[in-house]
C-alpha cells in the first residue's frame, strides 16, 4: 500500500515521497520522518501544505510522535529511539535551482577525493555481463 499511494501531487509511493519531502532514499529516513509520512496517510494531498510552508507545526509533530510511541509500546523501537525521535523534528528538503534532488550524504570534497581522474574506465564485455 505504501508503495502505491499518492503522498502529494504526483508523488506516488514511499520512495518518491522520501525523495520529494526529505531528499533521501526511503531506507535513509529517520524515525520521525517515517512517522510523519505515516501520519499523513489518511489524506496525504491535504497535508502537502506542510511541505509547501516549509515546516511542520509543533502540534502536528506531537501527532507524529504518537506513532513512534505506539511503536515503542509494541516493542518495535526502544525507549531511547523514542526519546531521540522527540528531539528530531523533521525538516523538509527543498532544493534551490541547480541543487541536486537528493541531499548530499557526503561532503563534496570527500566525493572529489574518491574520484580518480587518471583511472581508466573499464567497461565489462558482453560475455562478462551474462556469463558463458
Amino acid at each position: 500500500y505504501f508503495n502505491i499511494i499518492e503522498y502529494g501531487p504526483g508523488i506516488f509511493g514511499v520512495h518518491d515521497a522520501a525523495v520529494h519531502y526529505f531528499g533521501k532514499r526511503a531506507d535513509k529516513l529517520s524515525l520521525s520522518e517515517v512517522a510523519w509520512l505515516v501520519s499523513i496517510v489518511p489524506n496525504p494531498k491535504k497535508y502537502h501544505f506542510y511541505y509547501e510552508r516549509g515546516e511542520l507545526s509543533d502540534a502536528w509533530f506531537r501527532r507524529t510522535l504518537r506513532y513512534v510511541r505506539f511503536m515503542m509500546n509494541r516493542d518495535r523501537v526502544t525507549e531511547a529511539e523514542y526519546e531521540a525521535a522527540k528531539l528530531d523534528k523533521p525538516t523538509f528538503y527543498k532544493p534551490k535551482d541547480g541543487q541536486p534532488m537528493m541531499r548530499l550524504e557526503r561532503d563534496p570534497a570527500e566525493v572529489e577525493a574518491l574520484i580518480d581522474e587518471n583511472a581508466p574506465l573499464e567497461i565489462p564485455s558482453f560475455r562478462d555481463l551474462f556469463g558463458p
